[in-house]
């Protein structure tokens, strides 16, 4: 049996098989891969069960990749921002702005605004890091102490849930000082929820080290040995 066991992410998990089997010179199989998101394949049938509900996503390429796992209204956070006013993220001019990511949207403004008035937001998964940490933390502690609807009426428990895929607090790049990570947003949300809402925030986290983590991987290892 082989697997490869990763907390990166941000692409599907043939995506990132297709670069170890040119890397490796080897074949390699999306069945070999686990990535920091791959447990979030189990959430499916749980956030599609209720028609009524979407899923918010944050980081590159997540919405495609919560798509792929079979997520049947899964938003970008990128397109919810597009679909508020300007005055909801006011530091992010979408009026003015040119978009410049690297994934596609599906939603112009005035369908995510659609969806977003008439669907609620039960769950909110950040498969990779954000791209806007300021813009994102303000729109999502928005969503996390509400009901999730459009109107974003505030409550006093957190029906809305939140997963993160990976604790890690730095990575390293080209820069010579480890940039701060996916678990280092996660701080960062917690404290101005907490700061706003008197509340600690609830959240699961997938990736290395958590034991949640290893299991997937055992049970795909077991696979390969069927």
């Amino acid at each position: 049996p082989l697997l490869f066991l990763t907390n990166g992410g941000g692409h599907s998990e043939s995506e990132r098989a297709r670069r170890l089997s040119e890397m490796f010179q080897i074949c390699v199989d999306d069945s070999q891969v686990v990535l920091s998101h791959t447990p979030m394949r189990s959430l499916v049938n749980q956030y599609n069960r209720d028609p009524s509900t979407n899923v918010v996503c944050v980081g590159r390429g997540s919405s495609d990749v919560a798509r792929h796992y079979g997520f049947h209204r899964a938003i970008h956070i990128d397109d919810v921002a597009k679909a508020l006013p300007v005055d909801a993220a006011p530091f992010q001019a979408y009026a003015t702005q040119k978009m410049t990511v690297d994934e596609p949207h599906h939603y112009d403004c005035d369908t995510a605004r659609q969806e977003l008035i008439e669907l609620r937001t039960s769950a909110i998964l950040v498969m990779h890091e954000s791209r806007d940490w300021g813009r994102d933390i303000q729109l999502l502690v928005d969503i996390l102490a509400s009901d999730g609807s459009w109107s974003r009426t505030r409550r006093d428990d957190q029906p809305v849930d939140l997963y993160f895929s990976n604790p890690d607090w730095s990575f390293p790049n080209t820069y010579h000082i480890p940039r701060f990570g996916q678990g280092a947003f996660r701080l960062a949300l917690e404290t101005l929820f907490h700061r706003s809402t008197g509340r600690e925030l609830r959240s699961t986290t997938f990736g290395k080290p958590n034991t949640i983590q290893y299991r997937w991987a055992q049970g795909m290892l077991e696979k390969q040995l069927e």
